[in-house]
């Protein structure tokens, strides 16, 4: 429930893997445990651990100031806790990766974990008898030409091979579909195009372009994920348009040159 509230505020959190946050170094410890005191870290999630006597738990504290108005994400743990069950929801991974992606502070690394969240909700797709048909005939076509070499024409074999799995772009056009989101394709389809093309080293994005691609494809990237959560946890996606208010119009980093 908090996962899923954190996703819907934009504040994103981390809710631990079982590894310590904070820990006395092994000299320190070794000696504490020769006098008896058995000192745990303070792990971050579940620590499972020897029951005896002079064991205890080191933790260290500091202060810090709420900027954020928490009444939002409270209501929304308080309606999520009762609706998300002792299972896990399926395609759950995609939450805590919009966590991460919303915990991050470098840009590239948001954009990053933003849209693989999204990815992770594409079902894996086949294509049509009709288009595979079409594919094996190309095949056969380039297997008898001789106008090329042949490296080159084991190139564009490969290529065509290759078509034999749908791209992620098709299956996240076919998602969006699904969910009833396909006013959103095409700046979806911009900013995954953009961050495909900095990514591969296509194209450059100054540290300035990259921070403005960050809040569009946050907010799209929530949207789609809560959107496609709802059919497992109601109320995921309620009142996504008041909360999660979506550029109108996204400018492509290099749309001046």
């Amino acid at each position: 429930a908090l996962q899923i509230a954190s996703i819907r505020r934009m504040l994103g959190v981390d809710v631990g893997c079982g590894q310590a946050t904070s820990s006395l170094g092994k000299v320190f410890h070794d000696q504490l445990a020769e006098w008896g005191r058995f000192v745990r870290p303070n792990v971050h999630g579940l620590d499972v651990f020897e029951d005896r006597l002079g064991t205890e738990w080191y933790n260290e504290s500091s202060e810090g100031f709420v900027s954020t108005d928490a009444t939002g994400i409270l209501d929304d743990i308080a309606m999520l806790a009762r609706k998300v069950g002792d299972q896990e929801s399926p395609k759950f991974d995609a939450v805590r990766l919009m966590n991460e992606a919303l915990v991050a502070v470098e840009a590239t690394t948001k954009l990053t974990l933003a849209i693989a969240a999204v990815e992770m909700l594409v079902p894996r797709e086949e294509w049509t008898s009709t288009q595979k048909k079409l594919i094996k005939q190309i095949s056969r076509m380039l297997e008898s030409d001789t106008t090329v070499s042949d490296e080159e024409r084991q190139e564009l074999t490969d290529a065509v091979e290759r078509m034999y799995k749908p791209s992620v772009l098709r299956g996240l056009r076919h998602l969006l579909e699904q969910q009833g989101l396909s006013d959103l394709w095409s700046r979806w389809s911009d900013l995954y195009n953009d961050r495909r093309r900095i990514l591969h080293g296509l194209s450059y994005a100054t540290p300035m372009d990259r921070q403005r691609m960050v809040a569009p494809t946050v907010l799209l990237s929530a949207r789609i994920v809560l959107t496609a959560l709802n059919a497992y946890v109601s109320g995921a996606a309620a009142d996504l348009d008041t909360i999660l208010l979506l550029p109108k119009v996204y400018v492509k980093f290099d749309a001046d040159l």
